[in-house]
């Protein structure tokens, strides 16, 4: 209890506020032809910190095991240790943030600053931060009030929400694979590797190109293409493992099995295999989709509303996760359970009906994109339209004062 109230609490209020403040920096420090690199490049920094987490998560584990290990004098248990490790790791962004600038935006015309000539400005940091707190307060609940009497922001929720099922995914390779993969293959196989290592690689490399080779492509139409592939993934864990025995003794099978994995001879099941080009090709899909779906969110909503629409864009999210939890739980327990089906250990006939279901659930989001392809385009058409009046705006506003100047 008091690991959730001190810790996990204040951890999701911190992410509540800081995700939604990311996705519009973004979109506020980029021009429209950017945009899409620039949600890449970040989705690309997200996954190297992912890879980092999950190397430390199996090294942890192996190194540091039950038994414990002794940090300046107190007894912490590999779990502890990397929490304390991603403590540390968080603080050069506290750094960081504190080094930004206030009021800096890159508009289609250039860069502008804005002065911060408020009421604050002149008091001290306690004083400032109070009077800060009671104003944002006051204009959160007027912009959310306004927003949810709006049939815009209803049809901008329904948008976001249909791409929950998608995402839905990430949860279970998060929640559902490591007691999957350790009761399926056994305890100490290397199992958050595969997807906790090889999907943060590939994203970091697959992503830079293809937001660079797709920067002028609609999102709606990479977030429909994506989303295809990903979803289409699944059929690889849903064929029998023998489909791919034949690669087991490839160069492939070599450097799954021997340098990576490290599985031993007698325990080389070519299901592992099946698994690796699993998340392979997910990870393409995601590379395609996943960044332009925090791009669509940030440019499809109205400007000056930016930061509330996508605050409120967290919603289905955040309720997805009530829904994979019991799911996750309910399928372990039926397909997998921890001692196996019949009291026979690691026995499990019909594991694979779990993707079955991930990935029936995932279909829901690219066939809700083509049923409801008019709105999403829509969508697009109204954004690219107010982005080019407020482009023709700043340009008109600075000939304006340019021919001023020179009169």
């Amino acid at each position: 209890m008091i690991t959730t109230l001190f810790g996990f609490v204040p951890l999701a209020i911190g992410i509540a506020i800081t995700g939604p403040v990311l996705s519009v920096g973004i979109k506020k420090f980029t021009t429209r032809e950017g945009a899409a690199l620039g949600f890449g490049l970040f989705y690309t920094l997200m996954n190297v910190g992912w890879a980092i987490g999950a190397w430390l998560f199996d090294y942890m584990r192996i190194n540091i095991g039950d038994a414990g290990t002794t940090f300046l004098g107190s007894e912490i248990s590999a779990y502890q240790a990397i929490i304390g490790i991603g403590f540390f790791i968080n603080l050069p962004d506290l750094i960081a943030i504190l080094w930004m600038r206030r009021g800096v935006e890159r508009t289609e015309t250039g860069v502008k600053i804005e002065v911060d000539d408020s009421a604050v400005a002149g008091m001290g940091a306690i004083e400032a931060s109070i009077s800060l707190t009671k104003k944002a307060f006051k204009d959160t609940v007027k912009i959310f009030s306004e927003n949810f009497v709006q049939r815009a922001f209803w049809i901008f929720l329904a948008l976001i929400g249909m791409t929950v099922f998608a995402r839905l995914t990430f949860f279970h390779f998060h929640i559902t694979w490591p007691s999957y993969g350790s009761r399926y293959f056994g305890a100490g196989s290397l199992i958050g590797s595969i997807f906790g290592v090889l999907n943060p690689v590939m994203i970091v490399f697959l992503v830079p190109v293809i937001a660079f080779l797709t920067r002028k492509v609609s999102s709606y139409k990479m977030l429909l293409i994506g989303t295809v592939i990903s979803v289409g993934s699944v059929l690889l864990v849903v064929f029998p493992p023998e489909t791919f025995a034949g690669l087991t003794d490839s160069w492939l099978g070599t450097i799954i099995f021997d340098r990576w994995l490290e599985v031993p001879v007698g325990r080389r099941d070519p299901y592992y295999l099946s698994m690796v080009l699993f998340v392979t090709v997910f990870t393409i899909g995601e590379a395609i989709w996943s960044p332009r779906l925090m791009q669509f969110t940030a440019e499809i909503a109205p400007p000056g509303r930016e930061g509330s629409y996508v605050a409120l864009a967290y919603l289905p999210y955040f309720g997805a996760k009530l829904i994979v939890g019991p799911m996750a739980g309910w399928l372990l327990t039926y397909y997998t359970p921890e001692f196996g089906i019949g009291g026979q250990y690691m026995n499990y006939p019909d594991h694979q009906s779990i993707w079955l279901w991930v990935g029936g659930t995932a279909a829901i989001t690219p066939i809700a994109l083509v049923l409801m392809r008019r709105l999403y385009r829509e969508a697009e058409e109204r954004a690219a339209a107010t982005a080019e009046a407020a482009s023709a705006s700043e340009l008109a506003a600075e000939n304006a004062a340019a021919a001023e100047a020179a009169s």
